[in-house]
């Protein structure tokens, strides 16, 4: 503990508590240390010496969440069957230490959970405050692009699987909900081209199984298992993505419904069609539509009751009456004839899926009920929204699309399980166990000085038991006239 200058009582329990925290930190680095080079130790003892010969011992450091762990292991020199040489390290390979940037899976995880909520500077100041680990923004940034190829490349595979058809889920529904769109996030202008546009459309889809009613709450509920895919990606790209993804988890044979809701964009109705996959158009953006179209928003609420009973012979109709209604105004029969338009080319989409002609709607699974879709823009915002947009952001292409696939990831509740793949330090038991019995020996030497009390350290008075001089005697004097925290130099 550092000198102090004041009495006990006035020092903040802040101080204590910080102090504490970073000497506890300060031990665990140094155990888990110990127990690296014990196993280092351990294994060059143990090694093959005639495959691997000892060349000597390098020193290296992990980041871990209680700060940086300097050990030292043994490097080997090893000839494959072709007779090239190369330099291993037989510690790193059995503990798994293929990290990102040598930190271990902890600090990647609280890295990535806290970039996904806040900005980067921000997320390496909390990083700062709540850890032993001191890292920048750029330290945070290069973290979370690293987790994001992982993503991609994870992705990647998984559509290579569904293209070979060796994606084969098991869980079975026999309605499947599915709801995409997009949000158009600023680009920076090193990633436009010469005559690129400002922004870029990141497109969002999750996957769902029904709802569930809230405990204590009549009216609010939740989807059930709910699957978010996203990333800056072509309408081929993405449809595969999200078919792979589905394909994953569920028996597709068994599906007796798909049903997809979007606001009428081409990428999200391609190839949706048949008798098992309906469509159905966003009830937000078309209600939207007629409320802008018809002045008289009674009218409004009307022809939107029309068009959810299916009518839309009689919608049409009317629009057509209300043109010569508003007198020939130009403005309101130019808005009245682009609804019309709307409506028509959309019109398969319009009445809600459980209403369709020909549906039979199955039972719902136990706990689960079956409502109406119409969720998504809320999605958007609390995915997308929330962190990629406002605050004069602007994001390059592969940043903002690895960021859109970790949003996707984190909602989605497969973080854990991703970070686990992609970050491959796992402690094996061995190094467990000899963790623990460090750990033990340190609890046994703690109890030995269970209940002692160590006295604060006091200093004397100057020269006090010494001999006494004129000029000693006259500096005795002045720390009689004043306090020893007043004798500052000024």
């Amino acid at each position: 503990m550092p000198i102090l200058n004041e009495p006990l009582e006035k020092v903040k329990f802040t101080f204590w508590e910080k102090e504490i925290y970073r000497q506890v930190c300060e031990l665990g680095c140094n155990v888990l240390k110990e127990a690296i080079e014990a196993q280092s130790d351990q294994i060059h003892q143990t090694r093959d010496k005639r495959k691997y010969r000892d060349k000597g011992i390098r020193k290296t450091c992990i980041k871990t969440l209680m700060g940086p762990v300097e050990y030292s292991r043994h490097v080997y020199k090893v000839v494959d069957e072709t007779g090239k040489s190369a330099c291993i390290y037989l510690l790193d390979q059995w503990l798994g230490m293929d990290t990102i940037g040598h930190m271990s899976e902890c600090v990647v995880d609280k890295i990535v959970e806290g970039s996904s909520a806040m900005s980067f500077r921000k997320a390496a100041k909390e990083i700062k405050d709540l850890t032993g680990l001191s890292i920048s923004h750029a330290g945070v940034w290069n973290v979370v692009q690293e987790f994001g190829k992982g993503l991609e490349k994870h992705e990647e595979i998984l559509v290579q699987q569904y293209d070979r058809g060796e994606l084969n889920g098991t869980k079975e529904v026999s309605v499947l909900f599915e709801e995409a769109d997009g949000d158009y996030l600023c680009i920076q202008r090193r990633n436009r081209g010469k005559r690129g546009k400002e922004r870029k459309e990141l497109k969002l889809a999750v996957t769902y199984e029904g709802w569930k009613r809230q405990p204590g709450a009549e009216e609010r509920y939740h989807l059930v298992n709910k699957h978010f895919v996203s990333g800056f990606m072509e309408s081929d790209a993405f449809k595969s993505l999200r078919q792979a993804k589905i394909s994953e988890t569920y028996n597709v044979d068994k599906i007796q419904y798909h049903v997809l809701n979007g606001d009428g964009a081409a990428w999200i109705r391609q190839d949706h069609h048949g008798k098992r996959n309906i469509y159905q158009m966003d009830p937000f953006h078309w209600r939207r539509e007629v409320l802008r179209a018809v002045a008289d928003k009674r009218e409004a609420t009307r022809l939107q009751g029309m068009l959810v009973e299916g009518k839309m012979e009689q919608v049409i109709a009317r629009l057509t009456e209300l043109k010569f209604e508003y007198g020939g105004e130009e403005t309101r029969v130019k808005a009245l004839q682009k609804l019309q338009e709307y409506l028509l080319t959309l019109s398969f989409g319009i009445q809600p899926w459980q209403h369709r002609e020909g549906v039979i709607i199955p039972e719902a699974p136990q706990g689960s009920v079956y409502r109406n879709m119409g969720t998504m823009e809320h999605h958007i915002c609390d995915v997308i929204g929330l962190r990629m947009k406002g605050r004069k952001m602007s994001w390059s292409i592969a940043g903002g699309n690895h960021m859109g696939k970790i949003l996707a990831c984190k909602m989605s509740g497969e973080m854990p399980g991703m970070l686990l793949a992609i970050v491959a330090g796992k402690m094996p038991e061995k190094l467990q166990q000899t963790i623990e019995t460090i750990l033990v020996a340190v609890k046994e030497d703690a109890k030995k000085h269970r209940g002692e009390t160590y006295q604060v350290h006091r200093g004397g008075w100057p020269y006090e038991g010494m001999p006494l001089t004129p000029g000693r005697n006259a500096i005795r004097e002045i720390f009689k006239l004043r306090d020893f925290t007043e004798l500052t130099y000024k």
